[in-house]
């Protein structure tokens, strides 16, 4: 059985497509103290990296179903953080962090104390929201539209393309981040929404294209920032 851990306030025609690709959605319930938006998205819930999964342990007392489900079945282990969560940036993005190569990218000050833990090398990077910004297609091929991360991507040797800001929807914020509103699994790139609603759809699709992947819209709706798929 394979696991696509999602927001539970995902688009449903989304939802109902990861199940007819073989998936069993796993939905995420909110976390209270973040800010109801963003308060299901997997990107700020939890951080998870090889064998590891990361998350609050007040909010492991809601989803405790999720995380001892993937734990069991997948071998995975879980730690719990206890860092001080709160509803307003920065205090929101303890586990919003990516890793790439080893090198971990995250606004280190506010990064949780366990993912750092975890990494040997850190990159301080301005944009808190590290993980929902960016679409990592590899360890060496990343998609933002953020202009610092894309230049601390490129400082790193890693082949970062930058795109424009917006057609991505995330209610009441005026857009949606690419990492936020797709999950990566093996050689394909899930979408939720149509990625021929983004105005830069042909560049996201060749650099998918380029690096032997392949990509599927799960609806033929604008794209929507739900705080990524997690495939497990």
């Amino acid at each position: 059985m394979k696991y696509a851990v999602i927001s539970s306030k995902a688009p449903k025609n989304c939802i109902e497509a990861l199940k007819q690709h073989g998936y069993t959605p796993l939905l995420l319930p909110p976390f209270e103290r973040l800010s109801e938006p963003v308060n299901t998205h997997a990107d700020m819930l939890f951080f998870s990296y090889n064998n590891i999964i990361i998350t609050h342990r007040d909010y492991y007392k809601k989803a405790h179903g999720i995380f001892d489900t993937l734990c069991s079945e997948r071998g995975l282990s879980l730690v719990l953080s206890d860092d001080d969560i709160g509803s307003a940036y920065p205090q929101d993005v303890a586990l919003n962090a990516i890793m790439l190569g080893g090198i971990l990218y995250s606004n280190t000050p506010y990064t949780s104390k366990e993912v750092l833990r975890l990494c040997r090398k850190t990159v301080h990077v301005k944009q808190g929201y590290t993980a929902c910004s960016t679409l990592a297609l590899s360890d060496n091929c990343v998609i933002t539209a953020d202009s610092s991360l894309f230049r601390e991507y490129k400082k790193s040797g890693i082949d970062a393309r930058l795109i424009s800001n917006g057609s991505i929807s995330l209610p009441p914020y005026d857009c949606g981040f690419i990492g936020g509103a797709s999950g990566v699994d093996g050689d394909t790139v899930y979408f939720c929404g149509d990625i021929d609603s983004h105005r830069d759809a042909t560049v996201i699709k060749n650099v998918v294209r380029s690096v032997g992947m392949k990509y599927i819209s799960l609806s033929d709706e604008r794209l929507y920032d739900v705080g990524g798929i997690k495939f497990f």
